[in-house]
């Protein structure tokens, strides 16, 4: 684990006098194979996944959670849900809580017997599993929690049985809200914000599109130039949007701020840069695949748009000041 500050000066940047320097913070747990980022709260605690071999009595790879901060990066907590095969945390609000996705042990191994996924919330204990009725399939769920608020409201999506579509849902004081399917078609809710706006992203006509939902659906999200979809996961409350989008050169990270798209890329980067969460303190939480071809966790600062730093060559940042295409989706 690592921490690397740019300072503007020192590479030749362009920047605002108010621009501030541009902090990474890395996250890769020693002997991972893997270890992605997904959120960042407003005090700094960070929350993710790592992959890691396990012996049962075959080696095989499976996730565990971890838990970490901004300003300690090499103290991490590892978190693993009694019971099941797998663990993943995304986003962690400001409570401390974070949403999970878990594998159920169906059969004792070793090794052992797993299948489908269910949803959890955990704040150093996890809660009963969350999957709405429809998701159940004989013995399998098949459903995903990605986020949470404040409120405890969860947000996340599952594979609907019946019609085997993927739909949103969400979970809050004990009730589910779904299907949430923009105009019928595969729908997928990634986070949510303190105001219970939830962010995530829907395929339609061929690619994918990112949305918001408040109770209707924002007009697409798509980064200009995107060819192979683009991928909303993360609203702050001020209603900043970050994600990523596909393009003949790879996968990169964004930012939208008042219809301003800032793209995301790590140097170093073996063409996969993706943005998972951000909290309201301008801090976003991801990963890239660096030169090895291992996930590396980050969690770094992004000034606004008014403030960004222009990198001429080697950038983490790359602005652009093109406006989101308004198409408006239908509810």
């Amino acid at each position: 684990m690592r921490t690397l500050v740019l300072l503007g000066a020192a590479i030749g940047v362009l920047a605002a006098p108010a621009a501030k320097a541009a902090e990474f913070t890395f996250y890769d747990i020693p002997s991972s194979l893997g270890t992605v980022a997904t959120g960042v709260n407003d005090s700094g605690q960070v929350a993710g996944y790592y992959q890691t071999e396990v012996q049962d009595p075959n080696p095989r790879s499976v996730n565990r959670g971890f838990t970490s901060t901004v300003a300690t990066p090499g103290v991490v907590a590892t978190v693993h849900a009694p019971g099941y095969d797998a663990t993943q945390l995304f986003s962690i609000n400001n409570a401390g809580v974070s949403a999970a996705t878990l594998v159920p042990i169906l059969a004792a191994g070793p090794p052992p017997t797993t299948g489908g996924t269910v949803g959890a919330t955990y704040n150093g204990v996890f809660s009963p599993p969350i999957f709405p009725p429809q998701a159940v399939d004989g013995p399998l769920k098949n459903a995903f929690a990605q986020g949470v608020n404040t409120a405890g409201t969860v947000v996340g999506y599952y594979r609907d049985t019946a019609s085997t579509t993927t739909f949103g849902f969400t979970f809050a004081g004990g009730v589910y809200t779904n299907p949430i399917s923009n105009g019928g078609q595969p729908t997928f809710l990634t986070g949510i914000n303190g105001a219970g706006t939830a962010v995530g992203y829907y395929q339609g006509g061929g690619t994918t599109h990112g949305i918001t939902y408040n109770g209707l659906f924002s007009a697409d999200i798509d980064v200009p130039g995107a060819t192979d979809g683009t991928f909303a996961t993360g609203l702050s409350d001020g209603g900043e949007v970050v994600g990523y989008f596909i393009d003949g050169s790879g996968t990169h990270g964004f930012v939208l701020v008042d219809g301003i798209f800032t793209t995301i890329d790590v140097p170093g980067a073996l063409g996969v840069t993706q943005i998972l969460g951000i909290n309201n303190r301008h801090q976003v939480a991801g990963y890239y695949v660096n030169d090895e071809g291992k996930q590396i966790g980050f969690v770094a600062y992004v000034p606004e748009p008014g403030t960004m730093a222009l990198f001429a060559t080697g950038a983490f940042f790359l602005p652009f000041a093109r406006r989101a295409r308004a198409r408006r989706s239908a509810a």
